[in-house]
């Protein structure tokens, strides 16, 4: 049996994927399973033995995708990006069987614009995308973990600056950054946290894309030297080994926060704009703490959104450091 998983973007919901890899190769044991996903993520599945091949090109690039993939019949797709670029590739295809995952787009209209909440736990990403993939509903406490399985002894010079780094002290990764500004928990907050954590024999690794780097330097400058910029240093695969090395991690709802959790890492995510019920919280193992106040004005944006209509961000900024704090230790203390 052939099949084909498609997400392609973006990363979080790339990797929230990895229940599907397990769960097709427990219900198709004998199949082969391509996936198709952007370039950039491509070092995340190379060691994953339940992906048998890889199609990959950059996000928008889907005359690449669709000539690639229609080389060869499928006897299963499986469309977890449910995109008009999705479905423009799959045009092109060959196939026997399209599953496709339900994006809930009224659920989400009835709760941003009605303030009605349809939604049940049920209702989680994973589930949707397992849904779509085995054609069965999957309750959450029944869905596999979110797993990226990564050879880390292929990123020796992670290996390298974790052990020229302070080596002894405990890790703390924050990932500040993010693709939308509203989901982004003020700087100042996190600097909080990790002096805390500094002045306690830790060390912190600052965490972000190339896109982040001057802002990630900013911050190692603001730490001093127990702190590491790597945004824009370290590759997805080498920062996903350094993301494996953290005894704790502290982010905003990103996909490099849930990479440190599918790596394994006790987290701490800082929610504002968005919201439980669409579907992206964290479940399962490892255990976690969630950071969120309620407003009434939350949730905004399906995404985040860049632009606040309230003064001062009140769902992220009535988070406070303490609290930040306080949550980590037990989560720490509770290992």
């Amino acid at each position: 049996m052939n099949i084909l998983l498609i997400r392609i973007s973006s990363l979080g919901d790339v990797i929230l994927t990895t229940p599907v890899l397990g769960a097709l190769r427990a219900r198709f044991p004998d199949a082969t399973v391509t996936l198709a996903t952007q370039d950039q993520y491509a070092d995340l599945f190379v060691d994953d033995d339940r992906v048998h091949g890889m199609v990959t090109a950059p996000r928008r690039d889907g005359a690449t995708f669709a000539h690639v993939l229609a080389a060869q019949p499928w006897d299963l797709v499986v469309d977890v990006q449910n995109s008009k670029l999705s479905r423009q590739i799959i045009k092109r295809l060959r196939y026997s069987e399209l599953r496709t995952f339900d994006k809930q787009h009224g659920k989400r209209a009835l709760l941003l614009f009605a303030r009605r909440h349809p939604y049940s736990v049920d209702d989680h990403v994973v589930c949707r995308y397992l849904a779509a993939a085995l054609g069965e509903a999957v309750p959450l406490d029944k869905a596999p973990s979110v797993e990226v399985r990564v050879n880390s002894r292929r990123h020796v010079r992670t290996h390298d600056l974790l052990a020229s780094w302070d080596a002894g002290r405990p890790l703390l990764a924050l990932v500040p950054f993010g693709a939308w500004r509203n989901k982004q928990w003020p700087s100042q907050r996190y600097e909080q946290v990790a002096r805390h954590f500094i002045d306690k024999g830790w060390r912190v690794a600052v965490v972000g894309g190339p896109d982040n780097r001057d802002a990630s330097r900013a911050m190692q400058d603001a730490l001093g030297e127990h702190s590491r910029s790597v945004a824009g240093e370290l590759g997805l695969g080498e920062i996903t080994t350094l993301l494996s090395s953290a005894r704790l991690a502290l982010g905003n709802d990103t996909g490099l926060t849930h990479l440190a959790r599918a790596r394994g890492v006790r987290c701490g995510v800082v929610y504002g704009p968005t919201v439980r019920d669409f579907g992206f919280f964290p479940y399962g193992a490892p255990p976690y703490r969630v950071f969120e106040t309620k407003v009434l004005c939350r949730p905004c944006h399906p995404q985040g959104g860049d632009r606040c209509l309230v003064p001062g961000r009140p769902c992220m900024s009535r988070v406070t450091a303490r609290q930040v704090i306080e949550g980590l230790e037990a989560l720490d203390q509770s290992a």
